[in-house]
């Protein structure tokens, strides 16, 4: 989809030094942005198109996006499920544990005063669940239910986070991933288009070491969740 204009924002200006930018229509510094990766519910500001993609820069297109473009005709938000979810269960207890959370990286969006406002609150929340976790999921998952959106949750081929175990029915459309070669992961991932399960080792060509980041991800993360829990139980005790 050549026609559709693509917009970079960035927070600091050193990030586009000896970066090639002629495949953006306007480039952005984002004035006093915020600390984290919550910069990116700033991406909607300053925009007039009716339909928008937001894009983490992990990401590599692998395929026509208008099928994911249409959803907007009908719903307000589209994104894929997180494959590993930040939330300690009973942290949120308003909100039910089957209202899982979605991938921040990969958002079609409707430019709508309802969205804009969402994203608003999604900034604030993080801010105000930061000292329980410094991803962005967990914030963006409560603004959502705290919102009256209408949200579409994409198969994983539209947000494929292959440092993650995952299955796979149809051709990759983007590649979410940080692999130092991105194409070469795109054709393996796409090598085969039918049922497939990719475990991420299978990766591991296009990014030594990723099996220990994730283990370590993983055991940071119920780490985290045993000592949120152990003051309660104590106190409940």
């Amino acid at each position: 989809m050549p026609d559709i204009p693509i917009y970079l924002k960035v927070a600091e200006r050193k990030l586009l030094e000896g970066l090639d930018t002629s495949a953006f229509e306007r480039v952005e510094i984002v004035e006093d942005a915020p600390a984290g990766p919550i910069v990116k519910a700033l991406f909607l500001d300053g925009l007039v198109e009716d339909q928008l993609l937001y894009l983490d820069v992990d990401t590599r297109i692998c395929d026509d996006l208008a099928p994911a473009f249409a959803l907007l005709d009908r719903f307000d938000v589209a994104a894929a499920h997180a494959p590993i979810r930040t939330c300690v269960p009973g942290e949120m207890p308003d909100i039910p544990a089957a209202f899982t959370e979605l991938n921040g990286g990969v958002i079609f969006v409707r430019n709508t005063p309802a969205v804009r406002a969402a994203l608003s609150e999604w900034r604030r929340l993080y801010d105000e669940l930061r000292p329980l976790s410094r991803q962005d999921q967990p914030s963006l998952r409560k603004a959502l239910w705290q919102s009256d959106l209408s949200i579409y949750v994409m198969p994983p081929e539209w947000n494929a986070r292959l440092v993650f175990p995952i299955y796979l029915a149809e051709p990759v459309r983007i590649l979410h991933s940080r692999f130092p070669d991105m194409p070469a992961a795109e054709r393996k991932a796409n090598r085969d288009t039918g049922q497939r399960i990719f475990h991420p080792p299978a990766f591991l060509p296009f990014g030594q070491g990723l099996k220990w980041r994730i283990i370590r991800f993983v055991v940071r993360h119920r780490l985290t969740g045993l000592r949120k829990f152990w003051p309660r139980r104590r106190e409940a005790s």
